[in-house]
C-alpha cells in the first residue's frame, strides 16, 4: 500500500511538474534578429507572439537592455506605446492581453531613436550611432517561468561590428527574501566586472532606484519600499546586464 500510495504521490508531482514546466508561449519566425538602419533613422521592429497551449495565457512583457549605446533612447508598444522609463507592461492600471489557445497577436513593437533633441525636446540636434542589443521577455502572468524571448540587435547608423560584455546574464539570489529594511545580492559575475549598478523597478516596470553594485555582491535599502515584488539588474559601467532576479518586500 506504502508502495502504491509513493508511486501516485510521484506521479502527480510528475504532472505538477510537467504543467509548470511546459512552454506556451512562442515568438513566430526569427526570435533572435538583427536590424540595420541609417544615420538618424528610428528603427523599428515588429514581433508576433503565440500561444501554443490549449489554455488562455495573459501574457505579460519585460524588457532587459543587454547592451545599450548611450544616447540611444529605447521603448516598446504592446498594450500601448511606452517611453524608456517603463520596462514592464502591463502597469498597474492596464489588462494585460489575454491570447486565448492557438490564438496569436502582432502588436508588439520595438524601437529605438537615436536622435537626440534640444532642451525643448522639438529640434534634432544629434544623432547617435552604434549598437544596441535589447531583449524582450513574454511571460504567462500565472507562472513567470513560462516565457519566450526575443532579442533585438540594433545596428544604427555606420556601424560594422557587434561588441557585447556579457551577453548571457546569470541569476542573482537576494538575502532575506522577503526583505523589510535590507536584502543582500549575490551573484557571479564575468571575471572583468568590476563594480556596476543594480536597478531596481517595481511590478508595474517603474524605476525604483538603483545602488552600487560590487563584483559579486550589492546592498539595497529597502526600508523606503512599499509591500510588493520588485525585479533588479545589476549592470555593468557599459549598461551591459550581469545578473538578474526579483526579491519580494513583506511587513
Amino acid at each position: 500500500m506504502k508502495t502504491l500510495t509513493s508511486f501516485i504521490l510521484a506521479f502527480l508531482a510528475a504532472g505538477i511538474f510537467n504543467t509548470l514546466s511546459a512552454q506556451s508561449l512562442q515568438i513566430v519566425g526569427d526570435a533572435n534578429v538583427t536590424v540595420k538602419v541609417e544615420t538618424g533613422v528610428t528603427a523599428d521592429v515588429q514581433a508576433t507572439v503565440k500561444n501554443i497551449s490549449a489554455q488562455p495565457v495573459k501574457v505579460h512583457v519585460l524588457r532587459e537592455n543587454v547592451s545599450l549605446t548611450k544616447g540611444h533612447d529605447t521603448y516598446f508598444c504592446w498594450i500601448k506605446c511606452y517611453d524608456s522609463s517603463i520596462y514592464h507592461s502591463p502597469l498597474f492600471d492596464e489588462s494585460p492581453i489575454t491570447l486565448a489557445a492557438g490564438e496569436s497577436t502582432d502588436v508588439f513593437h520595438a524601437y529605438i531613436n537615436p536622435k537626440i533633441y534640444d532642451e525643448n525636446g522639438i529640434k534634432v540636434i544629434d544623432t547617435v550611432e552604434g549598437i544596441s542589443i535589447i531583449r524582450y521577455r513574454f511571460y504567462n502572468e500565472d507562472n513567470e517561468l513560462d516565457e519566450t524571448i526575443l532579442t533585438v540587435t540594433f545596428h544604427m547608423g555606420e556601424v560594422s561590428s557587434v561588441e557585447v560584455d556579457y551577453p548571457n546574464s546569470s541569476k542573482a539570489s537576494a538575502t532575506p527574501n522577503p526583505a523589510q529594511d535590507m536584502t543582500v545580492l549575490t551573484y557571479t559575475a564575468p571575471a572583468d566586472f568590476r563594480s556596476g549598478t543594480v536597478n531596481i523597478v517595481d511590478a508595474q516596470g517603474k524605476a525604483c532606484g538603483s545602488v552600487p553594485a560590487g563584483e559579486s555582491s550589492a546592498r539595497i535599502p529597502t526600508a523606503h519600499l512599499p509591500s510588493g515584488v520588485y525585479s533588479y539588474a545589476v549592470t555593468s559601467e557599459r549598461g551591459t546586464v550581469v545578473a538578474r532576479g526579483q526579491f519580494v518586500v513583506a511587513r
